[in-house]
């Protein structure tokens, strides 16, 4: 898509200033370093919104930036593909700096691979004095999630260092990652994403935050086949299937309702009774969000009771029943964060 229109003129000879009535005639939809695209009339700084991403000094009018998304709805739907916007550290990696290395950790440095020899789960050191911990699963899930999806980094780390990672998860550019970084400098509230910037409308958008804590203190690593990744790209295949098989969602599906309904069969038909509830905040509304049913009462709709202490009054109860699953809230996270009811034996209760 051409977002700047070339001025007339040839060589470093300066355009001509705008007419007047030109300029009264012209919304100033596009800028470039602070001059209109089309009439080449100064604009303001800080007007519309910026596009530094894309290209330094590029801005669009608030209706300029609704048409080209709407544009782009177009063009990526024509291509069956839908917006993913990803997360970088926590989500499909995990980076420590050198200096902040622990030194329990420090033995890590000695499996650093090297550019050319990635695979998933590798450790590999960046110039930005960074050593990089790959999700295991990551590049098929790169791959496979691409062929449904344009794939957007959201982060809140700096340019520099996102471009550094992008090199790393798409060296070839053949999901145009490198195209589609929004980074710090990026968000108009310091602190704060600014998802406004996908070119894409937001019922079509699906966001993956950061997952659970790095497995390095255990020195081990999460399952390929039950892992984070390979839970949420079955999700992604199942949300594309639902958008793309009937034809009125181009007009109004979200993808949102398709993600709410999905994930409340998780624990659909579980009634859980939790028994220390306010010492996790948000678990009865985790688990409700799965499609579980909570209560306080005990007795025969319960099937799961929802403890961190086994010893408790509650837990001796369903203890008494063998017919009830007792687990730890974690239980409950795992199945959140992982999109997929887990074995009750692997979280029972301390």
């Amino acid at each position: 898509m051409d977002f700047l229109r070339a001025t007339s003129g040839s060589g470093s000879r300066s355009p001509s200033p705008p007419t007047q009535a030109l300029c009264k005639s012209c919304s100033h939809p596009k800028i470039y370093n602070e001059l209109c695209v089309y009439c080449t009339q100064r604009i303001e700084e800080g007007y519309g919104v910026a596009f530094d991403y894309m290209l330094k000094g590029l801005r669009f009018s608030e209706e300029e930036v609704t048409r080209l998304k709407a544009i782009n709805s177009d063009a990526v739907f024509r291509q069956k593909k839908l917006h993913l916007v990803l997360d970088l550290d926590h989500t499909l990696l995990h980076a420590v700096n050198f200096e902040n290395l622990a030194s329990e950790d420090e033995h890590l440095m000695t499996r650093v691979s090297s550019f050319k020899d990635l695979s998933d789960g590798d450790l590999l050191k960046i110039s930005a004095g960074y050593l990089v911990k790959l999700r295991p699963y990551l590049r098929t899930f790169l791959k496979d999630a691409s062929t449904m999806y344009d794939i957007y980094i959201c982060t809140m780390g700096t340019r520099h260092y996102a471009e550094l990672i992008a090199e790393l998860l798409d060296p070839k550019c053949e999901y145009y990652i490198s195209g589609r970084l929004i980074t710090r400098e990026d968000f108009k509230q310091k602190g704060k994403k600014n998802l406004e910037l996908v070119l894409g409308q937001e019922r079509e958008q699906i966001g993956m935050k950061r997952k659970r804590k790095s497995y390095s203190e255990r020195e081990t690593d999460e399952s390929e086949i039950n892992g984070a990744l390979a839970n949420v790209l079955r999700i992604l295949r199942r949300v594309h299937w639902l958008f793309f098989d009937n034809p009125a969602n181009l007009a109004s599906g979200d993808v949102r309702s398709f993600l709410g309904n999905i994930r409340r069969q998780i624990l659909a038909g579980c009634t859980l009774l939790l028994s220390d509830a306010e010492k996790f905040p948000l678990l009865e509304w985790r688990a409700e969000e799965l499609g579980a049913a909570c209560t306080t009462i005990h007795d025969s709709s319960v099937t799961h009771v929802v403890s961190a202490c086994r010893g408790a009054k509650d837990c001796r109860w369903a203890e008494q029943h063998k017919k009830i699953f007792l687990v730890h809230p974690r239980w409950i996270y795992a199945a959140y964060y992982l999109w997929k009811r887990q074995p009750e034996n692997d979280y029972f209760p301390l």
